[in-house]
């Protein structure tokens, strides 16, 4: 299950890197953009060609190089720990794969592309900013394993309640 993990984590790199590879040779320019959903009046949903030197949000913006490695050190810690063994199950390695991809996808660009990310997902309704399929592996993975580690949680304070009362009825017992 680990090397499959890491298998589809390069596949989900290369369909980042296909799509915006497609973004940049489809415009001719940063900044120019079309309509693919639009309700009424209003747009919903736009490509937008827009060149991203920060990270999410625009954090750290012209810190590439801070980026490139941070990003690489999460990133071999994270194909560590995925190829350790120790994650506890297929959705802790489904999350950490999709966190792999995420992170494996804009490290590419910012390598191979002068330190920018390519974004072009624009949700022109919500006034959202521009982001990328990479992006959305890698927010997917966190929140999944965000709610992963709350559950864990949850369950072990169950579990040790659980534990604290079977004992309490023992001590009762004897």
């Amino acid at each position: 299950m680990r090397y499959v993990a890491l298998i589809v984590a390069a596949v989900l790199i290369v369909i980042d890197q296909i799509i915006k590879k497609a973004v940049v040779d489809r415009f001719e320019r940063v900044g120019e953009s079309v309509n693919l959903l639009k309700i009424g009046d209003t747009e919903i949903l736009n490509f937008t060609y827009h060149l991203n030197d920060g990270a999410a949000f625009g954090f750290f913006g012209g810190k590439q190089i801070f980026l490139i490695i941070i990003v690489s050190v999460v990133l071999i810690g994270l194909i560590w720990y995925l190829l350790s063994g120790k994650l506890i199950g297929r959705w802790h390695t489904i999350a950490t794969t999709l966190i792999i991809a995420g992170g494996g996808g804009n490290l590419v660009d910012r390598i191979f592309n002068d330190g920018l990310v390519v974004d072009y997902i624009h949700l022109e309704f919500l006034n959202f900013p521009i982001f990328n399929f990479a992006d959305i592996c890698a927010v997917l993975g966190c929140f999944g394993l965000f709610i992963l580690i709350v559950l864990d949680d949850v369950m072990d304070v169950r579990h040790s309640k659980e534990k604290a009362q079977k004992d309490e009825v023992k001590s009762d017992e004897s």
